[in-house]
């Protein structure tokens, strides 16, 4: 434990409690459109709207999966947003849900570049979300060394 490691002051208290609930509400949107909240296929503002387009999206980002494991990422990366949102929302270990958001976002943008072109991570800021998941992890983390929570 380094204790030579500040506190941080109040706005950077501010910007990760922003930016914890950004990225959760983000997983939040991205839940509730893959399961037609939003409204069906091809509403104004729908990407998914329901699980089965969502499910022919995830097939092509996993095409490099075998075929019979494609599903199965699906559902992983859908459990994986559940758990990360709220556990960038309840705050007891959000320096490693941040972390593992940040690698969840990394592999989305890379698989999102192998499917449809470099380009599109960077269209919808994937490649920042990581980013400021990583950074989040990272205050976080500096914050408390103890705990791992900025209070």
């Amino acid at each position: 434990m380094n204790s030579a490691l500040p506190r941080p002051d109040t706005p950077t208290r501010a910007a990760a409690w922003y930016l914890r609930v950004a990225l959760a509400l983000s997983f939040a949107v991205s839940l509730a459109d893959r399961f037609g909240v939003f409204g069906p296929y091809g509403a104004k503002g729908v990407s998914w709207g329901n699980w089965s387009v969502f499910m022919a999206f995830s097939a092509k980002l996993t095409f490099w999966m075998p075929t019979l494991l494609r599903p199965a990422a699906a559902w992983i990366s859908t459990v994986a947003e559940v758990v990360l949102g709220l556990g960038l929302l309840i705050p007891v270990w959000t320096s490693r849900a941040a972390a593992a958001t940040g690698v969840l976002l990394a592999l989305y943008a890379a698989s999102l570049a192998g499917s449809y072109g470099w380009a599109a991570p960077f269209d919808y800021s994937v490649w920042t979300a990581s980013g400021a998941a990583f950074y989040l992890a990272a205050v976080t983390r500096r914050a408390t060394p103890g705990n791992h929570q900025l209070k």
